[in-house]
């Protein structure tokens, strides 16, 4: 199996490092030390989609983004985890049990920051805008969850829209609560530029590039045998052979879900306008960042 205490590459040499591992910048600070693996901070999550940066090391992830996900997130093209470089790619699929396919189930008890060590954000300027999950309702650690392949999707920066819902969210330093438009992810525009198999649960790591229709059968294949909720085919998948035929046969067959753009009616005008803003800061940080380069 993977070693669990792999090399720490240089992307991450400058990030404090606990039990032999690189601590991500995205996940929550704790009050006493050390980060929640299950629990992004609100603020960097969110900076991390509108500027593309790497979840692992903040840097920026361009001029290839990976996307580290499941494949209900490959089916669907819509991704919870904020993009990664490449070396912090490779380094997460080695280092954290869920995506080196070592733990086969989420644990579950409650994220560290639900307990008392995350009542109170330990430095009150970072402005994190408290401790929230950022999409609850889809997402697979929410407990006993069996752990699914893990894939990475290489992506370029500007592949990508965010998404976003309306939520209740309270201070960590004050306990009072706002409504806030929260970031919960992106969907894609492009199929991704290639995608690659990092782990299976319970199985070695065996890392390999796989062509789209075959992906497209593999996260199919996954969910159908773990008997979790089915997911939707992005239309940008088109339809390659046999896909249809898989996702026609998975049992027990669920509800569609109304897709996360559609909002309650009162909301969809703050939603557009918030998204739009936030692809328009997005755009301007890239090209600022492009009229950089050498």
């Amino acid at each position: 199996m993977t070693d669990i205490r792999p090399p720490i590459p240089l992307s991450l040499a400058h990030r404090p490092v606990a039990g032999g591992l690189a601590l991500p910048w995205v996940n929550a600070e704790l009050a006493g030390g050390g980060v929640d693996f299950r629990s992004p901070h609100t603020a960097r999550y969110e900076r991390a989609w509108k500027e593309c940066l790497c979840q692992s090391c903040g840097n920026p992830a361009a001029p290839r983004a990976v996307l580290v996900c499941g494949p209900r997130q490959l089916l669907t093209l819509h991704f919870d985890e904020p993009p990664a470089c490449p070396p912090c790619a490779a380094y997460a699929g080695q280092a954290c049990p869920f995506v080196s396919g070592r733990s086969v189930t989420y644990p579950d008890r409650l994220r560290i920051t639900e307990g008392h060590r995350g009542e109170k954000c330990p430095d009150p300027s970072c402005g994190c805008g408290g401790w929230t999950a950022t999409d609850p309702g889809n997402s697979a650690d929410m407990g006993g969850q069996p752990n699914l392949p893990w894939y990475a999707c290489w992506i370029r920066p500007r592949d990508y829209v965010l998404t976003a819902h309306i939520a209740t969210v309270r201070c960590s330093d004050l306990g009072c609560e706002h409504q806030r438009t929260l970031i919960n992810g992106a969907e894609l525009t492009r199929l991704p530029v290639k995608v690659q198999l990092m782990s299976e649960p319970g199985k070695a790591a065996e890392r390999r590039t796989l062509a789209p229709a075959e992906a497209l059968e593999h996260a199919a294949a996954a969910i159908t045998s773990a008997g979790v909720r089915v997911a939707e085919r992005s239309p940008l998948w088109g339809a390659p052979a046999g896909t249809a035929a898989v996702l026609a046969a998975s049992p027990a067959r669920a509800p569609a879900v109304a897709p996360r753009k559609r909002r309650e009616p009162q909301t969809a005008t703050e939603l557009r306008r918030a998204i739009a803003e936030l692809e328009a800061r997005r755009a301007s940080l890239l090209d600022s960042a492009e009229g950089e380069t050498p």
